[in-house]
């Protein structure tokens, strides 16, 4: 059998059982922005958090809210962590726990009309985590989209190839 001790105020742990996330030492936050990504303008959108979320979660709230976790509590056992963004883009605040002084948060944000953003987030005691949601509009059927941001100033180059499919054979084009 094996110990894991965090330290004498948080107590050692004999093979925690599935789902066991042992003392609340602390809150820490989640700050939640939303964006269009082709614009960089605020836009109002919906939110959950989920704790004990699958590691495979892509598409999950397509599914149902369950397939992604457990909706997680604000701190201190309160409300459930979901609720909306403001249009402005201005960051709306959610307290957390913290267990074990770090704890890992899955946040999905949705809009109509956008595809659907996941966002792992772990968070320490203490600690605020701002994270933006850049959302991307809805493709219509043969509509690609490419949409590229980074924080640098040097400038990068984006090279595509594709695969383009004649009736009389197949080619490539740039």
């Amino acid at each position: 059998m094996t110990h894991e001790c965090m330290s004498s105020i948080q107590g050692c742990y004999a093979n925690a059982p599935a789902g066991f996330e042992g003392p609340i030492l602390g809150q820490g936050a989640v700050s939640i922005a939303t964006k269009v990504a082709l614009t960089g303008t605020g836009l109002a959108a919906t939110y959950e958090i989920f704790k004990d979320y699958p590691s495979n979660f892509a598409g999950c709230r397509t599914v149902s809210a369950a397939a992604c976790g457990t909706i997680a509590q604000t701190a201190g056992g309160g409300a459930i962590a979901t609720g909306s963004t403001p249009s402005s883009g201005s960051t709306i605040t959610v307290n957390l726990d913290v267990a074990y002084g770090l704890s890992s948060y899955l946040v999905v944000v949705r809009a109509t009309g956008y595809y659907t953003v996941y966002m792992q987030v772990d968070l320490q005691s203490g600690a605020t985590k701002v994270v933006r949601a850049d959302m991307v509009a809805t493709l219509n059927t043969n509509q690609d989209r490419v949409v590229l941001s980074w924080g640098s100033s040097v400038d990068l180059d984006l090279w595509v190839v594709a695969k383009v499919i004649f009736l009389r054979g197949s080619g490539f084009r740039v």
